[in-house]
């Protein structure tokens, strides 16, 4: 008779963390009515117009926006950026449109299993 596995350990099971948030109804509006938005991540107050708000392949809740203005680790501004809605803080949606679709900006990127709002 084996005893063993009786006192063994039991083997850790890896966890899968769900890393998708709901986006913020702001922000999708910002969205779908082509507002500019402005707001915190990474320590840097960012201006944006956001594109595309959906989860990416590896489960993170996505924003894609156009960065204008404000501050950045990478200096490179202004530029195309991907956030985690997760981290952003402090979110405010502004008054100012945009109208046209600045180059670069793929309506059909495939990383995105999910899409919450897009423009179109």
């Amino acid at each position: 008779m084996r005893f063993n596995n009786l006192f063994s350990k039991p083997k850790k099971q890896k966890v899968n963390y769900v890393r998708s948030v709901k986006p913020p109804d702001e922000l999708l509006q910002a969205i779908n009515e082509r507002k500019t938005i402005k707001f915190y991540y990474d320590g840097h107050m960012r201006n944006v117009e956001p594109h595309a708000c959906g989860n990416f392949s590896n489960g993170n809740t996505i924003l894609v926006g156009y960065q204008y203005s404000g501050g950045s680790n990478s200096g490179s501004i202004p530029d195309w950026r991907s956030f985690t809605v997760s981290e952003i803080r402090d979110l405010v949606v502004m008054g100012l449109t945009f109208d046209n679709d600045r180059p670069g900006y793929n309506p059909h990127d495939q990383r995105f299993i999910k899409v919450y709002a897009k423009v179109t």
